[in-house]
């Protein structure tokens, strides 16, 4: 599964998101993409969990 932005008219059948964390969800239920973007998304992630778990930021 890839991400893609259309523009009116979206076909049908296709996933939406419209959030971040939706978008984290359907990248772990399809990690298709190369191992030093999946490295770098996984770093930033854990960057921001880290300060939401410091309370640094609000979730």
């Amino acid at each position: 599964m890839s991400t893609t932005r259309y523009k009116d008219p979206i076909p049908e059948g296709i996933c939406v998101f419209t959030t971040l964390d939706e978008a984290a969800k359907i990248q772990l239920a399809n990690p298709t993409t190369t191992d030093e973007i999946c490295e770098e998304l996984d770093h930033r992630i854990a960057e921001l969990d880290a300060k939401i778990a410091a309370g640094e930021l609000t979730d």
